[in-house]
């Protein structure tokens, strides 16, 4: 596998990614920010691929308990390899597993917060890349979004957290696997430039939470100029939480 090495939160963060194929970016870094986790906590950290996420958010949270999971033992690789260069490897884990088999005894009811980038496309949505990789992360040709839904529920605590980050198109999707589960989502969606269309969404659900869905006011990445906003700015470049 050939790979590069790439900077994240303006160089604090430095890791290894395969070349082509799907190749971490923003929305990554966005997902660990909006986790509102505390020194001591347990996170998981659904499709971690190369770790961005995750890593993410232990490089702003010292002292937080990090398991990623993926399907792919080539990204589990460069993931344990990204924690160790980066000095983050200290309450650190990675391990295989597939989002789409039974939930890790070890796993049910044992993490404060559960973080996830599920493929984005649907079946017939969107062209589906040649290369392997970016197409298991990319695209849910089985339409499978319910059962990322049911895996993070299950994995939570009863008063633990799960955060997702997805297209505003699928919204209602994840909002009825949710409520399935009995856990009411609060929808944070984010907009490119003020009055631009909602093409991303952050969506926040307590385990013990029931009801309506409640949206957010949208959170709006550049300004007029076209620069980031300040919260992105700190965000993106200096590691800041988002929704916290």
């Amino acid at each position: 596998m050939t790979t590069t090495n790439d900077q994240f939160l303006g160089g604090r963060l430095t890791l290894t990614q395969p070349r082509t194929g799907y190749r971490a970016g923003s929305d990554a870094v966005l997902l660990a920010a909006a986790v509102a986790a505390r020194p001591g906590d347990r996170v998981l950290d659904l499709g971690c691929g190369v770790g961005t996420a995750g890593l993410c958010l232990a490089r702003r949270l010292a002292g937080i308990h990090l398991t990623g999971i993926d399907a792919d033992p080539g990204l589990l690789t460069l993931a344990r390899q990204n924690a160790a260069q980066n000095d983050l490897a200290d309450g650190v884990s990675f391990r295989a597993a597939d989002v789409t088999d039974r939930v890790p005894d070890d796993f049910v009811g044992a993490f404060d917060h559960v973080m996830a980038n599920p493929p984005y496309f649907a079946a017939g949505r969107a062209q589906i890349s040649p290369d392997p990789r970016r197409a298991r992360s990319r695209s849910d040709p089985a339409g499978n979004l319910a059962v990322w839904v049911r895996f993070a529920v299950a994995c939570l605590n009863p008063t633990g957290r799960m955060v997702f980050i997805h297209r505003r198109e699928r919204v209602e999707e994840i909002a009825a696997a949710l409520a399935a589960c009995a856990c009411r989502p609060h929808i944070v969606p984010l907009v490119a430039r003020p009055g631009r269309p909602q093409k991303r969404v952050l969506i926040v659900a307590d385990k013990s939470g029931e009801g309506t869905a409640t949206w957010a006011d949208p959170l709006v990445v550049h300004d007029e100029t076209g620069a980031y906003s300040a919260l992105f700015e700190g965000v993106l470049r200096h590691g800041q939480g988002l929704l916290v």
